[in-house]
């Protein structure tokens, strides 16, 4: 929820959007069915299975003309039952286009350096 929130308040801040507006837009794509890419990732010293939902709030909406950068706003959410709490990483990104800088944020859970994984956070913007 917090990095949901956080992506939200920087869209709603750099594309001068209601963050109330942007919020609906992000639920109304969780309502969305979308396909779930089998994949694999690191985990410490082990290769885990995963698995990658991309949701796209903006990808129908009537207004995307008005977001800039954010029209094409993507929100990875990488899972996997070897990661305690299931997220494996949290990302957001929306590529540069007619010059304007793109957006990405990134919060990735790694495990601590005991054999009992911790969260890391790791947040990153561009």
């Amino acid at each position: 929820m917090y990095f949901v929130e956080t992506v939200l308040r920087d869209v709603a801040q750099e594309a001068g959007g209601s963050p109330f507006y942007i919020r609906n837009r992000i639920k109304d794509s969780l309502l969305q069915q979308v396909p779930i890419a089998l994949a694999s990732t690191e985990f410490g010293d082990q290769t885990i299975a995963t698995q990658q939902i991309v949701l796209r709030p903006f990808a129908e909406d009537i207004s995307r003309h008005k977001m800039g950068v954010y029209a094409d706003l993507s929100l990875t959410f990488t899972l996997s039952d070897a990661v305690p709490g299931w997220y494996s990483s949290l990302v957001a990104t929306a590529p540069a286009r007619d010059g304007l800088p793109g957006y990405k944020n990134a919060l990735h859970l790694r495990p601590n350096s005991s054999s009992s994984p911790a969260s890391n956070q790791d947040e990153a913007r561009q």
